[in-house]
C-alpha cells in the first residue's frame, strides 16, 4: 500500500506540472494578443509585424485547443516560442518609439501606458469622440499606473463605480459591471483572462475568493496573487473581526450595508 501511495503522489506532481505548463501557455496566448491589440501598443507596430504575431498567437492557441493533453514538455515549447516573438516584439516596440523621439526630440514624449490597458472596443460607437476614449482611458490608467497602486490598502465605493463608468464609456460593457474582478485581475497582470471568468458565470459576488473558489485556469501562483489582491476591492468587517471564531477569510466583505450592489 505504501508503494501505491507513492506512485499515486507521483503521478499527482506530474499531473499538476502539466496542468500548470498548459495553463502558462494559455496566459502566454492571452497575454500576447492583448498586448498587440493595446491601442497605444498597436500604434507603433507596422501592419504586417503584428498580422504576422497574430497569426503565430493564433496558431499557438489552436494547438493548444487541440491538444489539450499534451505533455509538460510540449507545452513549455510552446510557451518558449511564443514569449521569444513577445521579447522581440517589445523590442521591436521600443525601438520605434525611440527612433521617433529621438527625430522629434522638440515634441513630448508619448505617456507610459502600463501593460495589460485596454484598447478601444471594436464596438465602441463610431461617432465616439477618439480624444474623449483616450481621456477615458488615460483616467482608467491612472488608478493602475502609478507605483502606489501596488501598496494601496482598499479601493473605496467611488473608485469603484468610477472605474465601472469608465470602462463602459470605453465600451467594456461586461467588465464594468464586474469592476472587482477587473481590479483584481489587473493588478496582478492577467486581465486577459477576465473575460474567461465572465464566460464561467464568475462575478464579483463570488467575492471573497479562496483557492479553492478560484477556476482552474489560474495557476497556483496566479491563485495566490489572486487572493492577496483581491483585499483592495473588499469591506473589512469591523464587528466580532477580531474574534477566534471567525476565519482570515470571512474577515473581509464584498458589500457594507449601504451599498448592497455594484455595477451589476
Amino acid at each position: 500500500m505504501m508503494a501505491d501511495a507513492e506512485r499515486y503522489r507521483a503521478d499527482d506532481v506530474v499531473e499538476a506540472t502539466r496542468v500548470a505548463a498548459k495553463n502558462a501557455l494559455e496566459s502566454q496566448i492571452y497575454s500576447l494578443n492583448n498586448f498587440i491589440n493595446d491601442f497605444e501598443n498597436s500604434r507603433w507596430l507596422e501592419a504586417s509585424e503584428k498580422e504576422r504575431v497574430e497569426t503565430e498567437n493564433s496558431e499557438a492557441l489552436n494547438w493548444l485547443e487541440e491538444n489539450q493533453w499534451g505533455d509538460t514538455e510540449e507545452f513549455e515549447t510552446q510557451q518558449k516560442n511564443l514569449k521569444a516573438t513577445a521579447n522581440l516584439l517589445v523590442k521591436k516596440l521600443e525601438e520605434a518609439k525611440s527612433k521617433k523621439t529621438n527625430l522629434s526630440s522638440s515634441e513630448p514624449s508619448e505617456p507610459e501606458v502600463p501593460s495589460f490597458a485596454p484598447k478601444f472596443p471594436s464596438h465602441t460607437r463610431a461617432d465616439t469622440p477618439v480624444n474623449h476614449l483616450r481621456t477615458a482611458e488615460q483616467r482608467l490608467g491612472k488608478y493602475f499606473r502609478s507605483p502606489s497602486a501596488n501598496v494601496r490598502t482598499r479601493f473605496t465605493e467611488f473608485e469603484l463605480q468610477d472605474i465601472s463608468n469608465l470602462l463602459r464609456e470605453l465600451g467594456y460593457v461586461s467588465w464594468s459591471r464586474e469592476p472587482r474582478l477587473y481590479i483584481v485581475l489587473r493588478v496582478i497582470e492577467q486581465l486577459q483572462l477576465l473575460d474567461s471568468f465572465i464566460d464561467r458565470g464568475i462575478t464579483d459576488l463570488w467575492f471573497p475568493f479562496t483557492r479553492t473558489s478560484l477556476p482552474e485556469i489560474l495557476t497556483a501562483s496566479m491563485r495566490a496573487d489572486f487572493e492577496k489582491a483581491q483585499a483592495l476591492v473588499l469591506k473589512e468587517v469591523h464587528s466580532d473581526r477580531n474574534s477566534p471564531d471567525v476565519s482570515d477569510e470571512h474577515k473581509f466583505s464584498l458589500f457594507d450595508e449601504q451599498s448592497p450592489t455594484l455595477g451589476a
